[in-house]
């Protein structure tokens, strides 16, 4: 299969999965990268963008390895407008990497790496992220990414 369309697979997932909801700031989500356990994420909030609401997400491997942080919107969607509010009930979206924002995340074999792009879905079921990820080491490879709430 083309990296192509790999890509394109990729997206049509995300694009189907289930609504998205509000990113819960009180959460430690479990990361994984194409298999690869990387850490743990937390999500703050940082403010209200045109379009969506800003997050900083703080992604910690342990191991002596630095904490990375990486800022993402969620989109906002009709009737839903108050960042804050959206917390308390399910809320249609997608997570992506904020543009002209730094991005930094962890790779599969536990480095530091500048993030292209990252793009997510959130179950409504069970606050599960799901989607791709891109790092910019690996301009053509594109990798599953899935974290799942720990707390």
């Amino acid at each position: 299969m083309s990296k192509s369309l790999s890509f394109v697979v990729g997206m049509a997932a995300v694009l189907l999965a289930a609504p998205a909801r509000a990113l819960p700031t009180w959460a430690t989500y479990s990361a994984v990268l194409g298999g690869s356990a990387v850490g743990g994420m937390r999500f703050d909030f940082d403010e209200e963008v045109a379009e969506g609401c800003r997050y900083v997400a703080s992604w910690d491997f342990g191991a002596g390895v630095a904490e990375e942080q990486c800022t993402v919107d969620e989109s906002k969607s009709f009737g839903h407008s108050d960042c804050l509010r959206n917390a308390e009930v399910p809320v249609p979206g997608l997570v992506v990497t904020a543009a002209g924002e730094p991005c930094w995340g962890i790779d599969g074999t536990g480095q530091s790496n500048s993030v292209f792009t990252l793009i997510l879905s959130e179950r409504g079921s069970d606050g599960s992220l799901s989607g791709v990820i891109q790092l910019d080491t690996a301009t053509s490879s594109v990798s599953s990414f899935h974290a799942t709430p720990s707390s």
